[in-house]
């Protein structure tokens, strides 16, 4: 007796069986459930941020030239680039990958450094935080000579270039970098110091106020170019060696299809193609601002911007100059454009005084005589004023 296959003991095709034992998914779900949101540090940078866009917006309201929109943008995306590497959740995933550790590595050194020095921070500042903490704590506090003594050394590119450099490789000998790996607290040490001393390399290059060059400026792109090569010298090595340099990412669980060799190449070359693009583009455009045309000095440009100005400075506006006039150090010899824009305002201010004064002492002095423009104040004048 034959039996006819019937639609109910017919062969059902099996439904696909899904893999989930693959280490990538569960090693990625595994590392992103271990990171956590560092409350402080966010919270310090939010702060930073709202400090500085009131600074900028209260400089914008009163001296509407005085500060540029595009450095707003600058600070803020420097904050973002700094707020990536050590609080968001690329963060988790730099014991797995050392490609990821390098990102850090280049975010905290080479980008959120040029960023925030660009945004000129120094000005926002002093006029987002309180005036009376600013004239009584924070202005004595920068004006005091040992501060402005270690303010030069740390700042003489000589000092920085060597920092960022003894910080790069120091932080990559593998017993160094292994003890990063271990410690959390070594490891937040580490960022540290990448970022601070990227903020010392950066600061010859931007030259934010109120520093003074101390050097000419044809040296920043040789400065730049010397940069490039302990960065080189580590990526090659990296790129090149035919053995992990570092062996805690040969125990950790692998992300990707990538062995921990190819994972060290890959770190190797994208720090060699950044530290190239990154250093090189700003030398190029410096260069090429030597050796264009001569532009409008900076202090005919802030001469040019007062003209633009209201002639009679508002109680806002004065405010602001004896803030920004306060906190100049008084043994600079060269003055910056925003030294001079104070500078010139404040005399305004004090020929504007004296020019009344003169009315009121002789009112029946013929008015074409009077309008006879006065001298220039001397410096006590200035400080009066």
């Amino acid at each position: 007796m034959r039996l006819v296959p019937t639609r109910s003991n017919r062969a059902r095709p099996e439904p696909p069986q899904h893999n989930h034992s693959s280490p990538m998914p569960s090693s990625i779900h595994a590392a992103h459930e271990a990171w956590s949101l560092p409350v402080p540090v966010t919270l310090a940078l939010v702060a930073a941020a709202f400090i500085y866009f009131r600074g900028w917006f209260r400089l914008r309201r009163v001296f509407p030239n005085a500060i540029a929109a595009w450095r707003l943008a600058a600070f803020m995306s420097g904050l973002l680039s700094l707020w990536i590497p050590i609080a968001s959740a690329l963060r988790a995933f730099d014991h797995d990958l050392l490609t990821m550790h390098m990102v850090q590595h280049i975010l905290l050194m080479a980008v959120a450094p040029p960023l925030i020095l660009l945004g000129a921070p120094v000005v926002p500042f002093l006029c987002g935080l309180s005036d009376r903490f600013v004239s009584i704590t924070l202005v004595p506090f920068l004006r005091w000579p040992p501060m402005q003594g270690l303010g030069r050394i740390l700042t003489h590119p000589v000092f920085a270039w060597l920092a960022a450099t003894a910080t790069l490789i120091g932080w990559h000998v593998p017993a160094v970098f292994r003890l990063g790996l271990r410690s959390d607290s070594w490891h937040e040490v580490q960022h540290a110091c990448f970022f601070v001393t990227g903020l010392l390399f950066w600061w010859p290059v931007v030259q934010p106020w109120p520093s003074v060059a101390r050097w000419p400026r044809w040296h920043i792109p040789l400065y730049l170019f010397l940069a490039t090569l302990p960065c080189d010298a580590l990526s090659a090595f990296l790129a090149f060696c035919d053995r992990v340099v570092y062996p805690s990412y040969l125990t950790v669980p692998r992300l990707s299809d990538l062995s921990a060799l190819q994972d060290q190449q890959c770190a190797a070359a994208l720090m060699w193609v950044c530290a190239t693009f990154v250093y090189l583009i700003p030398a190029v455009v410096i260069t090429m601002q030597i050796l264009s045309s001569p532009m409008m000095h900076p202090a005919e440009q802030a001469r040019a911007a007062l003209d633009r100005t209201a002639t009679q400075p508002s109680r806002s506006q004065s405010q602001i100059l004896c803030v920004l006039r306060a906190s100049q150090a008084p043994t600079q010899s060269t003055q910056s454009l925003s030294d001079l824009r104070v500078d010139a305002f404040l005399a305004k201010r004090a020929q504007r005084q004296s020019s009344d004064e003169a009315r009121s002492r002789s009112p029946e002095k013929d008015p074409a005589t009077s309008a006879t423009p006065q001298q220039p104040p001397d410096a006590s004048q200035m400080e009066v004023a």
